[in-house]
């Protein structure tokens, strides 16, 4: 990673937090009603929130792919030759409008965490 990209990501205790993420969840946390907590707790439900993003985000993801492209990334996890760069530009290869599934999949998640209502 060069030093312009390492300058746009956030260093949480667990994974990076781009930004553009951290707005999103903070703003998820005010319409939520859990913003008066101390810092500590703020930061550590910003990193759970990050964590299930992110696993919500990767479930999506890997449900566009083919049978295919499953086995291929689950190589390439295997073999540590993915971290998040890689998975990103993988399923920018692999997924047609993968930035309108991201953005689908986000909306998704605020609406489950917000109302506790399930996907349909």
């Amino acid at each position: 990673m060069d030093d312009k990209s390492e300058k746009n990501i956030i260093e949480g205790d667990t994974m990076p937090i781009l930004p553009e993420i951290k707005l999103f969840l903070t703003k998820l946390m005010v319409e939520k009603g859990v913003f008066d907590l101390p810092t500590d707790l703020q930061t550590d439900l910003l990193e759970s929130l990050h964590q299930r993003l992110q696993a919500f985000l990767l479930l999506t993801l890997t449900n566009k792919l083919s049978t295919e492209q499953v086995k291929q990334m689950d190589g390439l996890m295997e073999s540590g030759e993915m971290d998040m760069i890689k998975s990103y530009d993988f399923f920018r290869a692999s997924i047609k409008d993968v930035d309108e599934v991201v953005a689908k999949a986000m909306m998704d998640f605020r609406q489950v965490y917000l109302t506790g209502t399930p996907i349909q």
